[in-house]
């Protein structure tokens, strides 16, 4: 049965077998399996990269499975984004990729307004690249108080509060 599998798959130009490997068409339909199968058996995808090589080649995989976990399982994917940013095993450029992935949420939920806040004090770097990259209106209001809690640290003209205005400022004609 798993032989007739991958033959309709190969045949579709799904799968491409390359002597002893596989491959699929392309990266993003691999991504979205990974990510299935990171959430349907379970397993953690940050312990797993934890233990890897984080080159900037797997960006694409940690964007997809974040996505995926979002859009599937809240607890699982707040459980994967506060393990990532918590872990001091996780590389830099795939922290900032996930707090960009946070910024760029059109519709923000509390589990992510909190992590950022969260993140916000504990690192003044990452919340930074929070506020240079916050596009939505739906992150405002929670911006508004985060930059209220923070507020002793924005007026030492810090890059932080430079951010934060910047980011703020996208919103004061509305609000």
């Amino acid at each position: 049965e798993l032989r007739e599998v991958f033959s309709y798959l190969a045949s579709n130009g799904i799968l491409m077998p390359d002597g002893n490997a596989v491959s699929f068409m392309h990266q993003t339909f691999y991504d979205y399996v990974l990510a299935r199968m990171y959430l349907s058996q379970h397993k953690s995808f940050v312990s797993d990269i934890e233990s890897e090589f984080q080159g900037l080649e797997i960006r694409s995989t940690v964007k997809a499975v974040l996505d995926y976990l979002r859009g599937h399982n809240e607890l699982e994917y707040a459980s994967e984004i506060q393990q990532l940013f918590s872990s001091g095993k996780i590389r830099l450029h795939i922290k900032l990729l996930a707090i960009s992935i946070l910024a760029s949420a059109n519709d923000p939920r509390q589990v992510e307004k909190r992590i950022v806040k969260t993140i916000c004090l504990e690192d003044k770097q990452l919340c930074i690249h929070f506020f240079k990259g916050v596009q939505s209106e739906k992150w405002f209001s929670s911006a508004l108080l985060l930059w209220r809690s923070l507020l002793p640290d924005a007026l030492m003209g810090s890059q932080l509060s430079f951010a934060m205005v910047k980011a703020l400022s996208r919103y004061s004609y509305t609000h």
